[in-house]
């Protein structure tokens, strides 16, 4: 897939082992810049060692920060990006008061060129599978520290607890969505993606 554009900006929305990683790791090859909050949290703990001394402890064990720690996070790398830098906002936000300390800065940038939503459909027969796949990511030297049942099982509750009301939030909100099954090929995820970013720039 050739980019042609600038200032594209997708956001990937859905469970842990869904894809979402995977689809950053394709745009950032095309020039994206990738805005994942479990990125940009160690890299920051990779920065500021007091940072990593207060909150590393409580990201590897697959918890939560506080939003405004975050979202602070977030902003702080968000705000350095160059002009027209295509970017991918990769599973975040993953909490309503995230998603609403972050909205007035993605309205704004909407208004100018509008972002695609990725949402990662989630069934009840797809949790063992997602299961599968974390497991498996874990067992390579790309796994997390949290890729483990436990951690896995800890975030596809938070994530079942948030995702209704976020979801209802982004789309009252009128940004171009695309709803996509997790199991479907990684070309055709990325295809489909593709065509929701074509379709804002005609």
């Amino acid at each position: 897939m050739i980019n042609r554009y600038s200032d594209v900006g997708v956001v990937f929305f859905g469970p842990p082992g869904s894809g979402k990683g995977t689809q950053a790791e394709s745009f950032e090859k095309e020039g994206f810049a990738i805005l994942g909050t479990g990125v940009l949290l160690r890299i920051k703990c990779g920065e500021d060692p007091i940072f990593n001394n207060k909150y590393g402890p409580t990201m590897n064990a697959g918890k939560l920060l506080p939003d405004e720690v975050v979202t602070g996070v977030f902003k702080s790398y968000f705000k350095k990006l160059p002009s027209k830098q295509n970017w991918v906002m990769d599973g975040f936000p993953r909490t309503v008061g995230q998603y609403k300390d972050v909205r007035g800065t993605l309205l704004e940038k909407n208004k100018k060129h509008p972002i695609v939503v990725v949402i990662f459909q989630l069934t009840k027969k797809l949790d063992q599978i997602l299961l599968k796949r974390v497991l498996t990511r874990g067992a390579t030297e790309s796994g997390r520290k949290d890729d483990n049942r436990k951690s896995f099982l800890r975030r596809l509750k938070e994530y079942r607890r948030n995702a209704p009301e976020i979801i209802s939030a982004i789309k009252r909100d009128h940004f171009t969505i695309v709803e996509i099954d997790p199991m479907l090929s990684k070309e055709e995820i990325k295809g489909l993606i593709w065509e929701a970013v074509y379709s804002t720039k005609r």
